[in-house]
């Protein structure tokens, strides 16, 4: 196994999580322990690519700042523990660019997402985020993480 092929298994969580919020509204909790198996298992197999103690600081900081915007009411559950298990493979010197990224997808993702819901939504929608009327916060942060994946 080499570290690509635990970006890619990253990559591929990160897609099944948009799909599974945009249809149903939920991020269900064996992603994340397929995220934190997959940390686990790069920062065991390629230790030199894991800065451990400040990716998991970093996560935690997350998490913290998720829970304190679950509490507002602004992200669900599922977006906070995303989040968090995320940033466990995000490269920290770049957070500038990733932070970045992840607010102009978030300002792309509303924009669409109420299009999306003008053209399509109804009350009978088989998608969660078109009959509930909400941006799937997976989306921002997933392309903020495969961004920082595969091109930073």
């Amino acid at each position: 196994m080499t570290v690509e092929m635990i970006s890619y298994a990253v990559g591929a969580a990160i897609l099944i999580a948009a799909f599974l919020d945009a249809k149903v509204a939920k991020i269900p909790n064996w992603i994340i322990f397929v995220l934190l198996a997959l940390f686990v298992a790069q920062a065991v197999m390629f230790p030199t690519t894991v800065d451990l103690y400040w990716q998991i600081g970093v996560a935690a900081a997350v998490f913290v700042a998720g829970l304190v915007l679950f509490a507002l009411g602004a992200i669900g559950a599922g977006a906070v523990k995303f989040g968090a298990a995320i940033m466990l493979f995000m490269p920290l010197e770049q957070w500038g660019w990733l932070l970045g990224i992840f607010v102009a997808g978030l300002f792309f993702y509303t924009f669409l997402f109420i299009l999306m819901q003008g053209m399509f939504g109804s009350e009978d929608s088989n998608w969660a985020a078109l009959r509930k009327r909400i941006v799937p916060m997976s989306w921002p942060i997933g392309t903020m993480a495969l961004a920082g994946l595969f091109y930073l």
